[in-house]
């Protein structure tokens, strides 16, 4: 696997606190959908990732979110069950199937 330089996004807070008000299911699919247009991401791949997004429930949200973006954001929470169930899920589940 090559190590990438990470790219650097000074006016965006990388790390998103799901505790928090941003941890809601909709200020994180508005946060892909703001971070994927600076990347400069295609109107179509964002509305894959956002579907990908809504196709499960809130881990499946937040491991697709870190799939994509990972590279740029850092979640954190208190909630050591919810880190468990993330890290239980596999790495990606195709939900197009």
């Amino acid at each position: 696997m090559p190590v990438l330089l990470k790219p650097q996004y000074t006016d965006y807070n990388t790390t998103i606190d799901l505790d928090g008000p941003d941890g809601n299911a909709f200020a994180l699919m508005g946060i892909v959908e703001q971070l994927a247009a600076q990347i400069g991401w295609s109107r179509e791949k964002i509305d894959a990732v956002i579907a990908d997004m809504m196709s499960g429930n809130y881990a499946h949200l937040v491991k697709t979110m870190d799939r994509e973006l990972g590279y740029v954001l850092t979640f954190i929470t208190s909630d050591a069950s919810f880190i468990e169930e993330i890290d239980d899920m596999p790495d990606y589940v195709d939900t197009t199937k």
